[in-house]
């Protein structure tokens, strides 16, 4: 695992993009395409798919992404562990929210949501806190579709 990105906002990382997954793979692939591309409109140009794999002692510190590598959707499969994705807007820290990202789940960030928030997965366990409970972290892979 890399110790921390080039813009500092990961760490405990390793990442690729995936534009081809190999014949052997076509069937879990239609699948997820058929789980993300489904929901956006035929004429969306998609980048490769980014995969990030965060250690158990990875964590990503609070960002809004730039629309130059990101677009204007960015929609996440989330595999292997539960993590809490937390949500703060831009300009009013107290306006927060907090989301249980469970594995398999499919989230997308777009329009209010991915320009006026910035996002976060906590890297201190005791921060990693849904309704309330502590949620033990564990190594995440996410598929990212932007």
């Amino acid at each position: 695992y890399q110790d921390s990105h080039f813009d500092y906002v990961i760490q405990g990382y390793r990442e690729c993009q995936a534009s081809h997954w190999g014949d052997q793979n076509d069937k879990v692939i239609e699948i997820f395409n058929k789980k993300v591309y489904d929901f956006f409109p035929r004429t969306i140009e998609w980048l490769p798919v980014h995969i990030l794999d965060l250690s158990e002692t990875g964590g990503i510190k609070p960002h809004i992404d730039n629309v130059d590598y990101s677009g204007n959707i960015v929609a996440g499969i989330c595999l292997m562990s539960s993590t809490v994705m937390i949500f703060r807007h831009k300009d009013d820290k107290n306006c927060n929210f907090s989301v249980l990202l469970e594995p398999g789940c499919l989230y997308i960030q777009r329009d209010k949501v991915r320009f006026n928030f910035t996002h976060e997965i906590p890297q201190d366990p005791a921060q990693h806190v849904f309704k309330g409970q502590i949620i033990p972290k564990g190594r995440r892979i996410s598929l990212m579709f932007r």
